[in-house]
């Protein structure tokens, strides 16, 4: 019981740090995107646009 309690607790912990990381990391992409758009680069592995 006790390894499945902390199972939960960690995937919990997990999928809520994921998600500020995922969102501050969309917000970085976002900004190297419009930083690249502007010095007339397509960013890594985007569609440039």
């Amino acid at each position: 019981m006790e390894s499945i309690k902390e199972g939960r607790l960690k995937t919990k912990h997990f999928t809520r740090n994921n998600l500020q990381i995922y969102t501050g990391a969309r917000k970085n992409k976002m900004a190297k995107k419009d930083a690249r758009n502007k010095a007339g680069r397509p960013a890594d592995g985007l569609p440039s646009g």
